[in-house]
């Protein structure tokens, strides 16, 4: 759905957390590669390829957002590679040590971390960065509603909200340690996600909704969803984390 409506940075924090999380790791050269799980519509990848001459690799499991991204890259399409796969099955298709900087944003709560933890550890150089922003539980939500919460997110998107073995920032800081990673931030995140794609005219908005009864349909949807499903999210806290492969 956000990828028909072209929605982008819907993760905590919005562009904002994106930014904060590019100005914490090293700069990029022309031989840099980094690896986004999750590229959803582009809008981190464009503004990757935008200020650095690295090489990017882009993951998702949805070939709308697939699409979506690589027409906002097409005129980085020589550095820009977008592979379709599904991590909750697979694993990243990407030889060891091919990677410079892994990069997730709203997406390694909805899956299994520590497997997440171990295939980017896995894929970095020696020396490598991994870093990503999530929606966790925190300490304020009890273990009761993280569980109804769940149930709630699985049956309306597919996936749960986040996950019941990582509540706190203590324990996905553990987690990325274990896998071997030595972590060097791990800071909150103020705001909620928000849609920072460029706004749609009015005029564009309304023959959107003329000619394409579907358009509307996932509009109304969507802001169902955020009335009724929003104060439970807030709830939630917002994190940004960073380590080093040592």
């Amino acid at each position: 759905m956000h990828g028909k409506l072209d929605r982008g940075f819907l993760h905590p924090g919005g562009r904002h957390a994106t930014q904060r999380m590019l100005s914490l790791l090293p700069p990029l050269s022309g031989t840099s590669v980094v690896v986004e799980l999750g590229c959803g519509v582009g809008e981190t990848a464009n503004l990757i390829l935008s200020q650095f001459p690295c090489s990017y690799v882009g993951i998702d499991s949805s070939l709308v957002m697939l699409n979506r991204t690589r027409s906002r890259v097409r005129r980085f399409q020589e550095r820009a590679r977008l592979l379709q796969v599904d991590l909750w099955t697979e694993s990243i298709p990407l030889p060891d040590g091919h990677a410079d900087i892994l990069i997730a944003e709203s997406v390694i709560a909805i899956l299994e971390p520590e497997k997440i933890f171990r295939e980017a550890h896995r894929i970095l150089k020696k020396g490598g960065w991994i870093a990503w922003n999530d929606r966790i539980w925190g300490n304020e939500i009890e273990v009761h509603n993280r569980r109804t919460m769940n149930e709630e997110a699985l049956r309306l998107f597919g996936s749960g909200a986040a996950a019941e073995t990582h509540p706190t920032s203590a324990d996905w800081k553990n987690a990325a340690e274990r896998a071997g990673f030595r972590m060097t931030v791990c800071e909150r995140v103020d705001g909620t996600s928000v849609d920072a794609s460029t706004p749609m005219s009015k005029l564009t908005t309304l023959m959107r909704l003329a000619t394409r009864p579907r358009y509307l349909l996932l509009r109304y949807y969507d802001r169902f969803i955020e009335q009724k499903y929003g104060p439970m999210w807030k709830q939630m806290e917002n994190w940004l984390f960073v380590g080093v492969k040592e």
